[in-house]
């Protein structure tokens, strides 16, 4: 009987390692997740200013030579 309690909570403990290791990896997940986010916001941006410089370009480049 005191064996079977014994492997009992060996279990409870094991379960709560696991536990603990799931709730790490969610929040390195979660991090990867926001930092993926923020870098493809920062990308679009990035393309969306030089797209606007060229077409500017563009129009003043048209504006001086008509």
């Amino acid at each position: 009987m005191v064996d079977l309690q014994l492997q009992t909570q060996n279990i409870i403990k094991l379960a709560d390692v696991v536990n603990n290791q799931l709730a790490d990896i969610k929040t390195v997940l979660l991090q990867t997740g926001e930092t993926y986010k923020i870098q493809i916001s920062r990308d679009i941006y990035s393309i969306f200013k030089e797209l606007r410089n060229i077409i500017y370009g563009d129009m003043e480049w048209q504006a001086y030579h008509i």
